[in-house]
């Protein structure tokens, strides 16, 4: 279950395909309370380590929202983290696959650039070193 109180989105651009539900069917039958508290685990540990490095993070665990002030502060993140090596965005879905080791070196790089990001603020260069286009909501309707 998650806290959250707006619309969660659904899309219905593959509602005709079975083969992922029945799929996520069998991962379902064969989970236990030992994967669903991994992924509550790791969920908690990545929301407490952004928040920590100064990123406004909501949601909860399994299913976490970086929730940014700006295009130009989320562009910053993104274009960042790759510099990073570390492919992300706004959504969070900690995985299975994902351990702490991997939580840390998230936690680590968004902390580094977090800390540029501050430090175009005082500068006002922020505009400046964002790379590209900025970020656009694809359905204009969601926050």
């Amino acid at each position: 279950w998650f806290s959250r109180i707006d619309p969660v989105f659904c899309s219905s651009t593959f509602w005709g395909e079975a083969i992922s539900l029945a799929a996520a069917q069998s991962v379902l039958e064969q989970w236990g309370d030992d994967e669903v508290n991994y992924l509550w685990t790791i969920g908690n540990m990545l929301m407490s380590g952004l928040t920590k490095a100064g990123w406004n993070v909501i949601g909860d665990a399994p299913r976490s929202l970086l929730k940014f002030n700006s295009p130009e502060e989320q562009a910053f993140f993104i274009h960042g983290m790759m510099e990073e090596n570390i492919l992300m965005n706004r959504p969070n879905f900690p995985t299975m696959a994902h351990d702490v080791a991997d939580v840390d070196r998230t936690v680590e790089a968004s902390g580094r650039v977090r800390e540029k990001y501050k430090v175009a603020l005082e500068r006002g260069t922020l505009e400046e070193m964002v790379k590209g286009k900025l970020p656009r909501v694809l359905f204009s309707g969601r926050r």
